[in-house]
């Protein structure tokens, strides 16, 4: 029980830094983006969900790694944390290559 507590409360808390990192994120120029399935606990069974991992550079070349949690794969949740598409669609499937 105290650690269910322990975890609420310091989800509470890094949740504001999350936000803000996410944010930072969505404002680079390149922002790459994945969904990876896994099983959730629900009342009697599993249901399957996705953790989004968003990962990008900054000024100084250093990773920036953010994640946000949906029930769905659907475009929705990178738009929520990206915005609008911007010159390229994020949504495609084109290779990036890194120097």
């Amino acid at each position: 029980m105290a650690g269910r507590i322990l975890f609420h409360l310091a989800a509470e808390v890094l949740s504001p830094v999350s936000v803000r990192l996410l944010q930072h994120i969505a404002r680079a120029e390149v922002v790459w983006a994945d969904e990876t399935p896994l099983r959730v606990l629900d009342v009697k069974k599993t249901r399957k969900g996705y953790l989004w991992t968003f990962l990008t550079r900054n000024e100084k070349g250093e990773w920036l790694m953010g994640y946000r949690f949906s029930m769905g794969r659907a475009g929705k949740t990178p738009k929520e944390v990206l915005g609008a598409p911007r010159a390229r669609s994020w949504w495609t499937r084109t290779p990036v290559t890194t120097r």
